[in-house]
């Protein structure tokens, strides 16, 4: 049952945020700002972890 009620409000809030994506689109601009910020804090953690692992070895 709490499965149930788990994949039903995600499924509400899918399409909650896709209406609101439609009334107040993203500037280009700033959405590609947040993927590289994204990235480059992936990137960041990768490079930490590989610095761990190879420490340890």
């Amino acid at each position: 049952m709490e499965n149930t009620e788990n994949h039903r409000e995600h499924y509400n809030l899918y399409y909650i945020f896709a209406a609101d994506k439609q009334k107040h689109p993203m500037p280009p601009e700033m959405a590609e700002e947040i993927r590289k910020n994204i990235l480059r804090n992936l990137l960041q953690k990768s490079n930490h972890l590989n610095n761990e692992g190879s420490s340890i070895s």
